[in-house]
This record gives structure tokens, C-alpha cells and sequence, in this order.
């Protein structure tokens, strides 16, 4: 997926809940130089570590800041395919460990790694996390830990549900 799609369907999630922080796209390398992170979602695109210069695809995945109810700052981290900063791209890592004590992300994958639809997954997480107000473990259970192909139908109508993507 673009990322000119998936801005504009955060936009416009944006538009239709206003209590809604949507911060904007950010490349991993960019992400890290945000100084001062703000309570809200943060979408962020990466070049895995094992691909190659000919196979670049990217991946999407979320950053969610939390303001919890003592004033700390919880920070989720959404990938579909559980790939942990450290392994995905050193910036992420650094970012979370440089801005947060409160952490959490997936503990198991939900896409295939054979999949493109990583936007999907990331859109459906920002509309379910923001949204319904669910917590990242909460919305894990929508998940089969094995039917990647159930998972991927459902953030497609999903998708289409709420943002008219197909």
C-alpha cells in the first residue's frame, strides 16, 4: 500500500474522530530524530534488515503513544509480523529506548510474511486502538495465531468498512 493511501485514510479517521492524534508517516530514519514525542499515532515505514537493494518492498508499522493515567508514557508497537525494532531497524530501537520505560508489541505474527498487506494491518490497528479503545493485547485476540489468510481477509473488510479501500 501507498503511503499517500494510508495518510489519507488516517486523515480522514482523523476527520470523522477528532479525539483522534494521527502525527504523520515517518521513515524509520526520521522517526528517531523526533525530540519530544507526543501522546498519538505515529506510522512508520522500513527497509527490512535482510532486504536487498533489488527486493525493496518496505514495511509498514505503527507507533502508539499512550499517556497513562499516573502521566507516563506507554508506547505499543504494532507489526503484523512480530518483528521486533532491534531486528526491523536499529532507529526504531533506538527511539523506544531513548523516549520510554512502558513498552509493548506483538508477540506473535498475524501476516504472513509472504503478504503486502502490512498496510492493512496497521490501518486496522489505528481504527481499532483509537477508535474502540482497545489495547494492543485486546486487539491480538481478533487474530488466528495460524489462519494468516482469516487475518488478512479480516483488515481488508475492515479497511473497506471504514476507510472504502479495497
Amino acid at each position: 500500500m501507498e503511503g499517500n493511501v494510508i495518510d489519507n485514510a488516517m486523515n480522514m479517521l482523523g476527520d470523522m474522530y477528532p479525539p483522534l492524534k494521527y502525527y504523520g508517516l515517518y521513515t524509520a530514519d526520521e522517526l528517531i530524530e523526533i525530540v519530544d514525542p507526543k501522546p498519538g499515532l505515529y506510522i512508520v515505514y522500513s527497509l527490512n534488515s535482510w532486504e536487498t537493494f533489488t527486493t525493496r518492498i518496505g514495511h509498514w508499522t505503527s507507533c502508539h503513544l499512550i499517556k497513562t493515567y499516573n502521566g507516563d508514557m506507554k508506547f505499543e508497537y504494532y507489526d503484523p509480523l512480530a518483528i521486533q525494532p532491534y531486528v526491523l531497524n536499529e532507529n526504531i530501537d533506538k527511539f523506544i529506548a531513548r523516549n520510554f520505560t512502558l513498552y509493548t508489541h506483538c508477540k506473535y505474527p498475524v501476516q504472513s510474511s509472504e503478504s503486502v498487506a502490512c498496510g492493512y494491518f496497521v490501518l486496522s490497528y489505528c481504527y481499532l486502538s483509537t477508535v474502540k479503545h482497545l489495547s494492543l493485547e485486546e486487539i491480538m485476540t481478533y487474530f488466528s495465531r495460524y489462519d494468516y489468510q482469516a487475518n488478512e481477509n479480516f483488515v481488508r473488510r475492515l479497511c473497506y468498512q471504514i476507510f472504502y479501500l479495497l
